[in-house]
């Protein structure tokens, strides 16, 4: 229950009910509704109860409808979520209840009666628990004999004899991979006994990317994340498109009146740039509609609805990577001269692949004003050779000595003669 009415997403009359404060004395709550606290939690029985000063939850209700553990342990309570086994947030005992502050905080200040605390904190966890975090991990790992990638930081390898391993981070989720199953199942058990991990099996599902392995290699998709985009943005049925965005669109040079709400088209292109992952072909089209998240127009709003139609025709578009692919890197980049009629700025984009297995693409405005062609393809070539020299040593890391040239393709001769 509550005293502040704010807090409440819906709320409707009740009959004055007695409700009993830890004090002991009782006082009316006069109406109910649903709370919302923060990341999809919504407390459906909420009791509204005029002037009181403190935010009480029941226990009960946190666990069900926050799907946490509430954990008690002398003065202290802490909810821990069910999936994660984060902690949630971080309460103390005083007269009687438990007074839940920001996990942040480090000391526990005075609670008097006129002082209201705020219900939910949006911010979950310590800031430097992330950090906290992967400094326990990386001395776990580090005592097993794994090595930390120097190309990668998020990369742990390990090597012994035959025997070759490797473990890629991402916060609390992690990809174990190696050649030798009986290795792979005693890191297994390491790290099990080192942290409470939950084993999802052979990789399926990772962070919306969906891997699907075959006699013939892997194929990575992201084909669930893309009809979810579809389904949130109403467009399930529309008609398709045979392209991602126009040729010659002039998007930089759209006039009209900007829109009230940019919310909803930012959190659109944030979503079509993760999905850029396994999806190269919409790359230079999100590149574009990502210029125009502070001016934004109804011609851009219309591009980007244009990409999701794109995305209908074939949802489960992705990348294939076979087993018998060669161990050779190729490169081929490309500029586009003065492309923005606003800066003149060029832009850069390349496309990398070890033998017939597409790794790497990228596109982007150069930083500073190309006065010929030529010069923007020697800038285009100078990024991709940084992109290569990286990649060759993150194959070093896992243990691919790359030592053939790798080949960049460009289609300038002035550029290549410059080189």
């Amino acid at each position: 229950m509550t005293g502040n009415l704010n807090f409440f997403s819906s709320i409707w009359d009740i009959p004055p009910s007695l409700v009993g404060l830890p004090d002991g004395l009782q006082t009316n709550a006069i109406k109910a509704g649903s709370v919302f606290l923060a990341d999809g939690i919504t407390l459906r029985h909420v009791l509204y109860v005029p002037n009181l000063a403190v935010n009480l939850i029941s226990v009960s209700c946190l666990a069900t409808d926050a799907n946490c553990f509430v954990a008690f342990s002398n003065d202290i309570c802490v909810l821990q979520d069910c999936t994660s086994k984060s902690p949630i947030r971080l309460g103390k005992m005083h007269r009687g209840v438990f007074v839940f502050q920001p996990l942040s905080t480090a000391t526990m200040a005075s609670v008097s009666e006129s002082e209201s605390y705020e219900l939910w904190h949006r911010r979950m966890g310590i800031p430097p628990s992330p950090r906290n975090w992967f400094a326990k991990l990386f001395t776990a790992l580090r005592s097993y004999g794994f090595l930390q990638s120097h190309a990668d930081h998020t990369l742990f390898t390990y090597q012994k004899g035959d025997v070759f391993l490797s473990v890629l981070v991402y916060v609390d989720d992690l990809i174990l991979a190696g050649n030798n199953s009986t290795a792979c199942s005693s890191l297994n058990k390491y790290l099990n006994d080192c942290f409470k991990l939950k084993d999802l099996g052979p990789l399926k599902y990772f962070l919306g990317i969906e891997a699907a392995r075959g006699p013939r290699g892997l194929f990575l998709s992201q084909r669930k994340y893309a009809l979810d985009i579809l389904s949130e943005s109403g467009l399930s049925a529309s008609k398709p498109a045979a392209f991602p965005m126009e040729q010659n669109h002039g998007l930089a040079l759209a006039g009209g009146p900007l829109l009230f709400d940019p919310g909803p088209y930012r959190r659109l292109i944030g979503r079509l740039v993760y999905l850029t992952i396994t999806r190269p072909d919409i790359c230079y089209a999100v590149h574009v509609l990502s210029q125009f998240m502070q001016s934004l127009r109804s011609q851009h709003w219309d591009a980007a609805l244009r990409v999701l139609r794109y995305l209908k025709a074939v949802p489960g578009q992705g990348l294939f990577l076979p087993v018998d692919s060669p161990l050779q890197i190729y490169a081929f980049c490309d500029s586009d001269w003065a492309s923005c009629p606003l800066i003149r700025r060029s832009v850069t984009g390349y496309f990398v692949s070890l033998g017939n297995s597409p790794i790497s693409w990228h596109t982007k405005k150069q930083p500073t004003i190309s006065r010929s062609s030529a010069k923007a393809e020697y800038r285009s070539m100078a990024v991709t050779t940084c992109e290569l020299t990286w990649l060759k040593s993150f194959l070093l890391s896992l243990g691919v000595h790359h030592d053939r040239p790798m080949r960049l393709s460009c289609d300038n001769q002035a550029a290549l003669h410059i080189a």
